[in-house]
C-alpha cells in the first residue's frame, strides 16, 4: 500500500504520479491496481460509490520507442480551422518526429483537397483525435488554454507503446500514380491488430477559391493570443479567405470510401512479427494532383497499428517517400509484374519469384 498526500480544492482536477516498484513482478505477468480516496481528516464523503478506481498494468520486458498520431477533420471553408493549422504546426514544432499528423479535408466538398477516402468519424471541424482517443479541439485540446493541445499529447505520449512498428515506401513506377507502403509490427503483448495506410503531403498550394482557407478571426482585435493574432485584424492572414501552405494533408490511404482495404495484421504473440504491404494510389482530382506533383519532395507514408478490439492506436510510424521501385534487371524478353501476395510485395520476373529486396524466393 502507497500513500499520496495531496489537497484538493472544491471542484478541483489534480493528476496524481508515483512510480511503483516491479522487482517481484516477472515479464509478460499482469499486476492489479486499485486507486481510492479517502478524507484524511475523516470527514464525511456524500458520494464514496466513485472514490475508487481499478487498473490492469501488463508487464513488458522492453519499451517501444511511441509516436503519436494527430488526426484532424477540417476544411479549408471551416473559419475556425485555423485552431487547426496553429495546432498541428505547433505540435510539429515542438515534438518533430514523435508527432505524426493529418489533415483530413471533409468539411466542404468544394474543398481542392476534399477526399470521401477517410473515416475518421468526427462530429464537425475543427477536431482531432490524439491516437483515436476522446474527441478534442485541435487548439485548446480538453481545456481552454493556449495550445493545450500539447499537454493532451504529452499525457498521451506517456503510455507505453505495445507495439514496435517501422514503414517504408516507394513510388511503385515513374509516374508517381501509386506509393507501396510496407509495414513491420513487432508486439510486445498477446493481441489482435489492424493496420491503415496513409499518403499525406506539405506544402500544398493552388489558386482559386478552393485552395482558400476561410478565416473567422479577420476582423477580430488583436487579444495578446500570440498563436491566434496572426489571423486577427492587422496579422499576416487578416483577411476572410487567404491562401496558406497546407501541411499534412491527406492525399491517399488504405481506405476506399469507409472500409479499410489494407491487409489485416491479425493476432501477434508476444515477440511476434509480421509484414504486410499495401498500394496507396495518388489522388485523382487533378487540382489536388497538381498541387501533390509539384511537391512530390514532401510527400509522406505512415502505417497505424490499431487494437482490433477497441480500435485505438498502438502505434504508427512514418517514412519520407524518395525512391522509386528497382526491378530486378532483366533482359528484353522477360517480363517483370509486381503482386500482392498474402499482403506481401512480390516479384515475379519469367519463372522466377523475387521478395521486396529482390532475393528469389522460387
Amino acid at each position: 500500500t502507497y500513500e499520496v498526500p495531496a489537497t484538493l480544492a472544491f471542484r478541483d482536477v489534480t493528476d496524481f504520479s508515483m512510480s511503483i516498484p516491479s522487482d517481484n513482478l516477472a515479464p509478460d505477468a499482469t499486476a492489479n491496481i486499485s486507486l481510492s480516496l479517502e478524507w484524511a481528516d475523516g470527514g464525511e464523503d456524500d458520494g464514496p460509490e466513485d472514490n475508487v478506481a481499478q487498473l490492469t498494468v501488463e508487464m513488458v520486458r522492453e519499451l517501444f520507442y511511441r509516436t503519436m498520431l494527430v488526426e484532424e477533420g477540417t476544411g479549408a471553408w471551416c473559419g475556425w480551422g485555423v485552431y487547426g493549422i496553429v495546432g498541428l504546426r505547433e505540435m510539429k514544432a515542438k515534438y518533430g518526429d514523435r508527432f505524426i499528423g493529418i489533415a483530413v479535408h471533409q468539411y466542404n466538398s468544394s474543398d481542392a483537397m476534399y477526399s470521401q477516402n477517410y473515416s475518421l468519424g468526427l462530429g464537425s471541424a475543427p477536431l482531432c483525435r490524439i491516437d483515436r482517443g476522446e474527441e478534442l479541439d485541435p487548439y485548446f485540446g480538453s481545456s481552454n488554454e493556449y495550445l493545450h493541445i500539447g499537454k493532451d499529447f504529452e499525457k498521451a505520449n506517456a503510455v507505453a507503446a505495445p507495439v514496435d512498428g517501422t514503414v517504408t515506401g516507394e513510388w511503385t513506377d515513374h509516374t508517381h500514380d501509386s506509393v507501396m507502403l510496407t509495414a513491420t509490427a513487432t508486439s510486445l503483448v498477446d493481441d489482435e491488430y489492424t493496420i491503415l495506410f496513409v499518403l499525406t503531403a506539405d506544402s500544398l498550394v493552388g489558386t482559386g477559391t478552393a485552395w482558400k482557407q476561410t478565416n473567422n478571426y479577420y476582423m477580430t482585435a488583436p487579444a495578446g493570443e500570440p498563436y491566434i493574432d496572426e489571423f486577427t485584424r492587422g496579422g499576416k492572414y487578416s483577411k476572410s479567405a487567404f491562401y496558406y501552405p497546407f501541411d499534412d494533408v491527406m492525399i491517399g490511404s488504405s481506405f476506399k470510401g469507409s472500409p479499410n482495404r489494407a491487409p489485416a495484421i491479425g493476432r501477434l504473440g508476444v515477440d511476434e512479427s509480421k509484414t504486410v504491404s499495401y498500394p496507396v494510389a495518388m489522388p485523382t482530382k487533378q487540382t489536388l494532383r497538381d498541387a501533390v506533383n509539384a511537391s512530390l519532395d514532401k510527400v509522406y507514408g505512415v502505417a497505424i497499428v490499431m487494437h482490433k478490439s477497441t480500435g485505438r492506436v498502438a502505434n504508427a510510424n512514418r517514412v519520407h517517400i524518395t525512391h522509386v521501385t528497382a526491378l530486378p534487371s532483366v533482359s528484353e524478353d522477360a517480363i517483370c509484374q509486381k503482386v500482392l501476395i498474402d499482403g506481401q510485395l512480390q516479384i515475379r520476373r519469367g519463372d522466377n519469384l523475387y521478395d521486396a529486396l529482390g532475393r528469389i524466393i522460387k
